[in-house]
């Protein structure tokens, strides 16, 4: 109904803003997605602009593909957020599960002790894992609230939001969340995010932490590194794959794609003898090189992006800043040097909701 519709108005152009969702849902959860290809067909094969700020090479290759324009011309911006400082931390070496998750809740607990006045957002990869944290952190003195779909009602789901955007009183700072929660958000004073895990790509997990310092301010992106981590992630990648529809063989190949993002957030995570930050940029194809941008990308730039002052310190991520990040003392030290150096440090004493 809705595609004949659109059909008979013959469009000019045919514009995607989010077209990472192609790749990302467009072979399970949102089928419909990967067939704006005959969609576009349908109206008369128009001009497409499509726009993502997370898609990597191979992703936008199949975004391409997707759409039936493979020989499109792509222009990359850079995906450098000088602003925002990276911190990898592995679990201690025990055996003692609930020793390693002890260790997570006082961290997270000093780090939004050390935290200026802003907001944090602690994401987790499923329910389960944000009523542990939630639970958790509870027990060290700290009550958050976790936004999730399972979450009460509409109407207590979309307060909470409300409350943490700043559109409702009480304020809420410090929220955790499942990845959904994040997508669309543009608060300019999130200075702490934290990832329980590290996500199922990196790709995600660029949309995740670019939540943080959007008002060009310094921020501090934490990711805890766990043994179980990628066999959760290919867990719930295989869990997926099955409730999707399909054949056999578009299946296999949409969770072979899944596994390989799966990897190469895995190897970024847990390389510690390699900068987050060169990693990251490598992924999507930037160079760590300063170069001069074409014409073509400048005007981009200058079109749909907001003048943001980025504040640049010899700061940048655990390898280079050699910390040490095996010691709680050493991570807490330097994220508050970093938040020390926007201004003097107004530490959050109020209730965490």
């Amino acid at each position: 109904g809705e595609v004949h519709q659109i059909t008979r108005t013959r469009p000019s152009y045919l514009v995607i803003d989010e077209a990472h969702c192609i790749d990302r849902w467009g072979n399970d959860f949102r089928p419909n997605y990967g067939r704006l290809g005959a969609i576009r067909h349908a109206l008369g094969n128009p001009p497409v602009l499509a726009f993502t700020a997370t898609a990597g090479a191979r992703g936008q290759r199949r975004i391409l593909k997707s759409l039936g324009i493979p020989d499109a011309r792509v222009i990359v911006t850079g995906v450098n957020r000088p602003n925002i400082k990276f911190v990898r931390v592995p679990d201690p070496n025990v055996r003692d599960a609930r020793r390693k998750a002890d260790a997570r809740f006082a961290l997270i607990r000093r780090l939004l002790w050390v935290m200026p006045e802003g907001r944090a957002m602690l994401f987790v990869p499923t329910v389960k894992a944000g009523e542990q944290l939630q639970e958790g952190l509870r027990r060290v003195g700290v009550d958050v609230p976790f936004f999730h779909s399972k979450l009460g009602t509409a109407n207590e789901r979309d307060m909470l939001l409300g409350r943490f955007t700043g559109r409702l009183n009480p304020p809420v700072r410090v929220i955790i969340c499942t990845n959904a929660f994040g997508m669309g958000l543009d608060l300019p004073d999130v200075r702490l995010v934290i990832h329980w895990q590290h996500p199922a790509s990196v790709e995600d997990y660029l949309q995740e932490f670019g939540r943080a310092g959007r008002d060009g301010k310094l921020s501090v992106a934490v990711t805890f590194v766990g043994e179980r981590d990628e066999s959760l992630l290919r867990f719930m990648a295989e869990k997926t794959a099955d409730m999707a529809g399909g054949d056999a063989e578009s299946k296999a190949s949409a969770l072979a794609a899944k596994f390989r993002a799966i990897e190469d957030m895995r190897r970024i995570a847990t390389s510690m003898e390699s900068c987050v930050r060169d990693d990251v940029m490598e992924y999507f194809g930037e160079s760590t090189e300063t170069r001069r941008k074409s014409l073509a990308m400048r005007i981009v730039e200058r079109l749909v992006s907001r003048p943001t002052r980025l504040r640049q310190t010899q700061f940048c991520c655990d390898r280079c800043d050699g910390v040490y990040v095996d010691n709680a003392d050493d991570i807490v030290h330097w994220a508050a040097g970093i938040f020390a150096q926007e201004r003097p440090r107004r530490f959050l004493r109020r209730s965490w909701r």
